[in-house]
């Protein structure tokens, strides 16, 4: 399925123009199908920017602010020397660390100047708040009503599991974090922070994660964030992105690392995945046959997938465990969609170390 300004903003026109009292029109192509990149765009500009008075993103990730003028170049024929710069510091930064965030926002994003300057007594990253802003207010209307178009089609269910991927991936990149245990260096937990006095946020998240059946794998925490804790949620959560071919925090490096690092070594995934690999050798096995490969006791064997596993649903057992019918084990399709995601985890996490190597915030 693929969107269109036209079907969004419910117009027959080819063309929209979008005036301006201190910036020139913009003239914009309703021809133009929105990909998946410009609704990413959207989503984690709902959550760490603005559409009120024209549009605007605060964050100190400099990839969200190079797509986020890349889209909107693309989309809007809003070229990059049109846009304002915003970088404030803690009124404690020395003039060298002044100078050096400056140099670093120049340098990442290939920017001649940064001509807002401020000063604040909270405290700030060491690179200082990056805003990259847009004053106009019809293109505040624009973006808005585009946003309320595609809430109906969320609501309504018109639109894709991938669409509701990237959209997920747009407000994990705004608003998401994965956090690790520092003891067993398993993954802890997945949140997505939302304003709490902001009850449309909260809907709205809520409403994807339902759409993307995700939603009861969470838990609302401290009334400002959703939670997915528990081994099986995490599988759940990373599931729905493999199935669908997106990469979560697809523009925050350093998370994605850390998320599927954390779920990787979780000792569960080793678990589970050491037994159910087992299964796709042999489309049906007994406990003495799997034993051959795993050379454990059958004890133990019996105690993994008859207790521990039998309840994430990734096989099938037959028989009664007695002499003449042993219990014999299948993997079915969501065991083999547990392996694909394991294999998809593994290939993403190899991408990404390499493209680690370099960052240095």
């Amino acid at each position: 399925m693929r969107l269109n300004f036209n079907e969004l903003i419910n117009t027959s026109n080819n063309k929209l123009i979008i005036y301006s009292r201190n910036k020139r029109n913009l003239e914009i192509n309703l021809n133009l199908y929105l990909d998946n990149n410009f609704l990413r765009c959207l989503y984690y500009t709902l959550g760490d920017g603005s559409f009120i008075k024209g549009v605007y993103l605060s964050n100190i990730n400099y990839r969200l602010h190079a797509d986020f003028i890349k889209n909107f170049d693309t989309f809007f024929d809003i070229h990059k020397s049109e846009w304002d710069f915003s970088l404030t510091f803690n009124e404690n930064f020395t003039e060298k660390q002044k100078q050096e965030a400056i140099n670093f926002w120049k340098e990442k994003l290939k920017i001649k100047e940064i001509k807002r300057i401020y000063s604040t007594k909270f405290n700030t990253n060491k690179v200082g708040g990056f805003k990259t802003i847009y004053d106009n207010k019809e293109l505040s209307k624009l973006l808005l009503n585009l946003l309320d178009s595609l809430k109906d089609k969320i609501y309504t269910n018109k639109l894709t599991k991938e669409q509701l991927c990237v959209i997920l991936d747009g407000i994990l990149n705004a608003e998401g974090s994965a956090n690790i245990d520092k003891e067993k260096k398993g993954l802890h937990k997945i949140t997505i922070s939302f304003n709490k006095h902001d009850l449309k946020e909260k809907e709205l998240f809520s409403k994807v994660l339902e759409k993307l059946d995700l939603l009861k794998y969470s838990r609302v925490g401290q009334d400002r964030m959703f939670i997915f804790s528990k081994w099986i949620n995490h599988y759940k959560f990373m599931r729905i992105f493999v199935e669908n071919e997106v990469i979560p925090f697809s523009l925050h490096p350093k998370r994605l690392e850390r998320l599927l690092k954390g779920f990787l070594n979780h000792q569960r995934t080793t678990s589970v995945y050491k037994y159910i690999k087992i299964l796709s050798i042999k489309k049906k096995q007994n406990l003495k046959e799997m034993n051959n490969f795993l050379k454990h006791d059958k004890s133990s064997l019996e105690e993994a997938f008859l207790r521990k596993f039998n309840d994430f649903g990734f096989f099938i057992v037959e028989g009664k465990g007695i002499r003449g019918k042993p219990y014999t084990f299948t993997i079915n399709d969501e065991g083999m969609l547990f392996l694909k995601t394991i294999k998809k985890c593994k290939l993403w996490l190899k991408t990404i170390k390499e493209e680690n190597e370099s960052i240095t915030i």
